[in-house]
């Protein structure tokens, strides 16, 4: 499994609107012939970011794992909590991620695609988790087929510690202990 961490603080702590992006949105009849969706999504908490950036990181991945598939088959897509950030994983059932390629699938221009791909998708897939603070990695399933994982810090969980803090440093401001 390969991954990339957020690089930038600043850019991860720039206030976004908390954002749910709905998988039937995304997933159109019209860009997935022949595929089957199926999904285990729970009720999770919004995530910080802009919807319409959310949306290209999951049409990027969808449309690779369609790719990755051209006689069709199936990509699952699971929701769940990994402590206190939202992870979503899409899988396919398709060729996977040559293993030489795997260590560089991020990097701008590079594509397994030939002359069919820009390599740019998953470039900027993790440009956005960067900014948001979250991660992308990308691997393959044992049983064949590319997993990508992307984990976010999840909105409602860092709204409610920005709040315990500044509670916390306006209480300590108010303490008269503290201006002597």
């Amino acid at each position: 499994m390969v991954s990339r961490k957020s690089r930038s603080a600043r850019a991860a702590s720039t206030p976004r609107p908390n954002t749910s992006v709905s998988i039937s949105n995304i997933t159109t009849p019209s860009i997935l012939e022949n595929i089957k969706v199926s999904t285990s999504l729970p009720e999770l908490p919004a995530v910080q970011g802009d919807e319409v950036e959310l949306r290209h990181v999951f049409m990027n991945l969808l449309l690779n794992a369609r790719d990755a598939m051209p006689q069709g088959g199936e990509i699952q897509i699971e929701g769940g909590l990994e402590g206190e950030r939202v992870k979503i994983t899409i899988a396919d059932e398709g060729r996977g991620i040559p293993q030489e390629s795997l260590e560089r699938v991020f990097d701008p221009f590079f594509t397994t695609k030939g002359a069919h791909g820009t390599g740019l998708g998953l470039s900027m897939a993790h440009s956005v988790m960067s900014r948001l603070g979250g991660e992308i990695r990308a691997g393959n399933r044992p049983q064949g087929g590319a997993v990508f994982i992307l984990t976010f810090p999840g909105a409602e969980i860092q709204t409610t510690k920005a709040v315990a803090r500044r509670e916390a440093r306006l209480q300590a401001a108010k303490d008269p202990r503290r201006g002597r």
